[in-house]
């Protein structure tokens, strides 16, 4: 039968199963989607939008759309504001003769202007005259409950809202916003000559503006369009019942969807800081120092940019972005058709690239090297980012980063502890093997023989001092304790063995029955080998007799040892076959120290030596290991040519 090698190549990596979970978590995060407007991470995804924004750069403006602008000069020349009626009578008049095509007017005129009602009637008449301005208007939510905003209005405001909604409006499914319990017109003189669009704009979690929505519910079939939206209709001379809101969040617009978020809110695609769209001094108009060119055929904005007006945003480009130039880039984004995409088919990429990314982030992180995992998650969090950086740069789409790199993290750092918590396991497993593998050798070897596939004293010559030990009479000894008696017998005597040489740093190369082969030298040889073996020996002795005092004999008479001690040069290997082997010295050396045993068994003594230990004891000042020992020179060592001199102690 083949014998399986190398089992763990890859340690602590996770199986393809694993997919299942992490496909699991990417499709909850997606569904959650927590950067989507009102969730808990909103203000996150804005700020990772934001930073697309500053990535890609300012934009020229979208759309022919131009703002006369209440700006400080103005403020300053009429020194006053509320700019007087009569002024902004004069604006309208002039952008109307220099050609705009519509004029959106971003105040609210609620009240009757300051001084003579002449001012009002002055700019209801240039209103009227223009045939081609939208005013402002809002509502507000007083009460959670809202009810019906019609209630307190009168039938030319409510004939004026209807003239100014959009031409059809549908039920497409889902939840609509609630209707404002009040609504803030313009006075009657101007909505009765003018369109409307509601300029409600709230900002986000984080307090930056990045949606409007284009739609203000008044009741089951009446809608109010956003002024930028009403303005940009206006501006396109849409006919009659081009202009359709698909209730919760879609509208129509000529022969175009409008890209909505499915609340009807519009993801604004800010081109740049303040002044991106062109802008014109409402002084200089009036005044005549704008030249009709840049005015004709445009849509024209009217509203307040000066300091200290309030009316300003923060956005990804500005801290203070002036509320009129916010809504004449909802509108340039309309008429270009360059909004950003939040809508179907933009979370349906988010979907994707959870999926994906989650996918490919476990792949990345369960590669075979740590390194290359790292290496490989973070090219793919580089790359994801980079992909979602082009969708918006070159497609307009506004990702939710927020929920893809939620669930690339969940599944890289899932990934990454799974293996952690698998390599742990696997480690201490190994470390369980491994001990219970060093039972079997000897501590001093089990570390060379687990790191290294070769180990540095394989085919190494070198000196060693090797022992033999052996139990004298032990055939009659285990016909008297039987086979039980006899395994039992052999376990305690080899603790004794096994103790003394892992007392002195010897190898126990094997177990031998009822003796043991233990060498000192290995791992490395070092300068008092044959003193270690000697005290080994030494210890042996001794620790029989507490063998023998405790009664762990378990024999009718005290159990007897012979112990044998040469020293020489070996090589040290590992021998067996491809799969299973053992570490060992070979040489005369090994050979002489067993036929010792044969001459101390001759000679009925405990304990023999070599002249070659004497001498290395000797040199290594340690004589008082040799006392009691007396020699025998000249003796013949079976299978071996030459005389020996030994020294030997009785039993």
């Amino acid at each position: 039968m083949a014998v399986k090698r190398n089992s763990r190549r890859s340690p602590g990596r996770l199986t393809l199963l694993a997919l299942v979970p992490v496909l699991m978590g990417a499709l909850l995060i997606a569904w959650w989607h927590p950067g989507v407007a009102g969730s808990a991470l909103s203000g996150v995804e804005g700020r990772l939008l934001d930073l697309r924004y500053h990535i890609r750069g300012p934009l020229p403006p979208g759309g022919d759309v131009v703002i006369v602008a209440i700006d400080d000069a103005t403020i300053d020349r009429l020194n006053r504001f509320p700019v007087p009626r009569e002024d902004i009578a004069r604006a309208v008049e002039h952008v109307t003769h220099a050609g705009a095509r519509a004029i959106a007017v971003d105040l609210l005129l609620l009240q009757p202007g300051e001084g003579a009602a002449a001012g009002d009637a002055a700019l209801a008449s240039a209103i009227g005259a223009a045939g081609n301005v939208l005013l402002a208007m809002t509502g507000t939510w007083e009460t959670q409950a809202g009810g019906d905003p019609l209630a307190d209005l009168d039938a030319a405001a409510r004939q004026a809202l209807a003239t100014s909604a959009f031409d059809i409006v549908v039920s497409s499914g889902g939840r609509d916003m609630a209707p404002p319990s009040r609504l803030l017109l313009p006075l009657a003189d101007f909505s009765a000559v003018a369109h409307l669009g509601h300029v409600n704009i709230a900002g986000e979690s984080d307090g930056a503006l990045r949606r409007m929505p284009l739609a203000l519910n008044l009741g089951d079939d009446l809608a109010l369009p956003a002024l930028p939206l009403a303005a940009a209709r206006a501006y396109a001379d849409l006919a009659r019942g081009e202009l359709v809101y698909e209730r919760p969040g879609r509208i129509v617009f000529g022969e175009r969807r409008v890209a909505t978020d499915r609340f009807g809110a519009l993801a604004v695609n800010f081109r740049g800081p303040a002044g991106t769209v062109p802008t014109h001094s409402l002084i200089d108009v009036i005044e005549g120092r704008v030249p009709a060119g840049a005015i004709e055929g445009k849509l024209v904005f009217i509203g307040a940019t000066g300091l200290g007006t309030g009316d300003t945003f923060a956005t990804p480009y500005s801290d203070a972005l002036p509320g009129v130039e916010v809504l004449a880039s909802v509108a340039g984004n309309i008429l270009s058709g360059t909004e950003l995409r939040r809508g179907g088919q933009a979370r349906a990429l988010d979907l994707l690239f959870a999926l994906l990314g989650a996918v490919f982030a476990f792949l990345a992180a369960n590669r075979p090297n740590l390194l290359a995992a790292c290496v490989a998650t973070l090219a793919l969090w580089s790359a994801l980012a980079a992909l979602i950086q082009f969708a918006f740069t070159l497609g307009d789409f506004w990702i939710d980063a927020t929920t893809v790199f939620l669930a690339l993290a969940a599944s890289t750092f899932g990934t990454f502890f799974a293996r952690i918590f698998l390599q742990k396991r696997i480690s201490n497993r190994l470390v369980f093997e491994r001990d219970n593998l060093a039972r079997y050798h000897s501590p001093f070897l089990a570390e060379s023989l687990a790191r290294d596939e070769k180990p540095s004293f394989d085919d190494r010559a070198q000196a060693a001092a090797v022992v033999f030990v052996d139990v004298a009479g032990f055939t009659s000894l285990s016909e008297t304790l039987g086979p039980a008696g006899t395994v039992g017998f052999l376990r305690r005597i080899h603790r004794v063995f096994e103790a003394c040489a892992l007392h002195n740093g010897g190898v126990i190369e094997q177990f031998m029955g009822d003796g043991a082969m233990i060498v000192f030298g290995l791992p490395e040889p070092g300068p008092a080998d044959s003193v270690a073996a000697m005290i080994c020996a030494r210890e042996l002795l001794d620790g029989l007799q507490g063998f023998n005092a405790a009664g762990e004999g378990e024999a009718p008479l005290p159990v007897q040892i012979r112990v044998s001690v040469h020293f020489g040069d070996v090589v040290a290997a590992v021998l067996g076959g491809s799969t299973q082997g053992h570490a060992t010295v070979a040489g005369d050396t090994v050979n002489v120290s067993s036929r010792l045993q044969e001459i101390a068994k001759e000679h009925k003594a405990a304990f023999i030596v070599s002249d070659a230990v004497r001498k290395a004891v000797i040199d290594a000042g340690r004589e008082d290991l040799l006392s009691g020992l007396e020699p025998l020179p000249g003796l013949s060592v079976r299978g071996r040519q030459g005389l020996i001199d030994v020294w030997v102690s009785g039993a």
